[in-house]
């Protein structure tokens, strides 16, 4: 299954607040045949996306809902400055528009 094929689905169930069944859900993800709705639940399942209910319905999991990580570092904290740059690293630099004005 795609990550295509995923965020189609968390879009279906923000929207709907449940999963397809079978014929819908290959109407949206524009499958040729029903079967594939049908193959794919359980390929989502064992890639910890969906899981059954007792009663046998398809539900996401805390995996359904999980944003991807970042690819690359995010940097925090204080920026930083060349020492030839002649700014003053003062956090009131940062975060106060008119010092004059009142708090």
């Amino acid at each position: 299954m795609t990550p295509a094929y995923l965020a189609q689905l968390q879009d279906y169930y923000t929207r709907w607040r449940s999963l397809p069944a079978y014929g819908p859900l290959q109407a949206s993800l524009g499958l040729a045949s029903r079967s594939g709705g049908g193959q794919g639940a359980p390929r989502l399942r064992a890639a910890g996306f969906l899981d059954r209910t007792p009663a046998g319905r398809w539900t996401p999991t805390a995996r359904f809902f999980a944003r991807p990580l970042a690819d690359a570092p995010v940097p925090a904290g204080w920026p930083t400055l060349s020492p030839d740059s002649g700014e003053a690293s003062s956090i009131d630099a940062w975060l106060v528009r008119s010092p004059r004005a009142p708090c």
